[in-house]
């Protein structure tokens, strides 16, 4: 038997909701711009390398992300007109299947450690394997 909780939160008109997700993905796309933009200004040419076509374009990346980065975090906040139109009201009503949360929690889980190993796993692998400038 699945099980549902239901909570009815009064908002105001003037309330301005947040989408944590894009906000925080915002936030890390930024983050990862200017790091890279550091990085393009302190290291040589050479050293950095983005190719498109016969051009190294290394500073295509931190645009692409630091507007993407933006984008995401005009988009994070949402008046509760837009994110409820069809809720006249004014509630908004929020069901949670617990069965399908924990569910959810695992995977991220299992999907997170997967990925950490992986990306150890590279501290594994000898320079002479790897093509230079990989």
């Amino acid at each position: 038997m699945k099980s549902k909780i239901k909570t009815e939160k009064k908002i105001s008109k003037n309330e301005i909701i947040m989408n944590r997700s894009k906000l925080i993905t915002g936030i890390i796309l930024i983050t990862v711009a200017a790091i890279l933009l550091a990085l393009f200004f302190a290291l040589p040419t050479d050293k950095m390398v983005f190719m498109i076509g016969d051009e190294n374009l290394p500073y295509v990346q931190a645009i692409v992300l630091g507007v993407v980065g933006v984008v995401m975090l005009a988009d994070a906040a949402k008046k509760p007109q837009e994110e409820n139109s069809d809720n006249i009201s004014g509630k908004a009503i929020l069901e949670i299947d617990e069965e399908k949360a924990a569910l959810n929690k695992k995977l991220e889980s299992v999907a997170w450690g997967l990925f950490l190993i992986m990306l150890g796993g590279f501290a594994f692998v000898p320079e002479e394997t790897l093509p230079k400038g990989a």
